[in-house]
């Protein structure tokens, strides 16, 4: 049974920083409406002496939060079994199919028996790498990893955990969507030729589903040479080490000035 890709979701959040400031749930600010009738906050029904500029701020707000509130009150959990753990772990249908497409059509209440008792379950998974995956699901941050540190074979069960072929679907979207000779094409470039040369037989036609991006023909050419050469960087992105030591050369994808204390690998 397939599984959601945490791979596909590590590379999307290595990509966010890719980004001057990253994204965080924890600076996110809390959305005010301004110059409204003291009646609204008072849960009371709107004036009807409204001006244009409160009526648009009245609807674009009121209308996702009608939704949002629509979708807890008829929302349900899923119950999810890992491993040998006896204990499931409950969690929103909403939040997952918000991850993931696979649960949108594992949940399907006509379609599977798992969608008909919204239970779900991975007896052949890691804890682990479900630890990695709900914290990044409700934190939108990439957890450090028992007292800081992350175990090769948690790192392992992670990528098994993943999803391959959907991180190729991964790499299409960000191709397709970002600027050309910008520093996500180049890291999507090299990407895509890693991917390429690494699946049986070197099916270099996967290539052609890039027709039509432009400028991106020359990079996927330049990694291509390098991916040949057995540049080192290619193969060990976060530390490249030679004779001169070690160069955290995942910088040179990154906008901005440093430092960048994002990375966890940055120590």
């Amino acid at each position: 049974m397939a599984v959601p890709s945490l791979e596909s979701r590590c590379l999307c959040a290595f990509l966010l920083l890719l980004q001057p400031n990253p994204p965080s749930m924890a600076r996110a600010k809390p959305l005010f409406i301004t110059n409204i009738d003291p009646a609204l906050a008072a849960c009371r029904p709107l004036p009807t002496q409204l001006t244009h500029q409160e009526h648009y701020m009245a609807s674009d707000v009121e209308q996702p939060a009608k939704g949002l509130l629509q979708s807890l009150k008829s929302d349900r959990l899923v119950k999810i079994y890992v491993g040998d753990e006896a204990q499931p772990y409950f969690v929103q249908q909403l939040v997952l199919e918000e991850q993931s497409s696979y649960f949108t059509k594992a949940l399907q209440a006509n379609a599977f028996s798992e969608g008909q008792t919204a239970c779900l379950r991975f007896l052949d998974d890691s804890a682990v790498a479900w630890t990695y995956f709900f914290h990044w699901t409700f934190r939108s941050l990439l957890t450090d990893g028992e007292d800081g540190n992350y175990k090769e074979e948690d790192l392992i069960q992670c990528w098994i955990f993943g999803d391959k072929p959907a991180t190729w679907e991964c790499l299409k979207h960000g191709v397709l969507n970002s600027p050309p000779a910008s520093k996500l094409r180049q890291l999507m470039a090299e990407e895509a030729v890693k991917y390429v040369m690494r699946t049986p037989a070197n099916r270099m036609s996967m290539l052609d589903q890039f027709d039509g991006a432009a400028g991106f023909t020359s990079q996927l050419f330049q990694a291509l040479t390098s991916y040949n050469e057995g540049a080192p960087w290619l193969h060990g992105r976060l530390t490249a080490c030679g004779s001169d030591g070690c160069t955290k050369v995942w910088r040179d994808y990154i906008k901005g000035e440093p430092p960048y204390k994002h990375w966890v690998y940055d120590k």
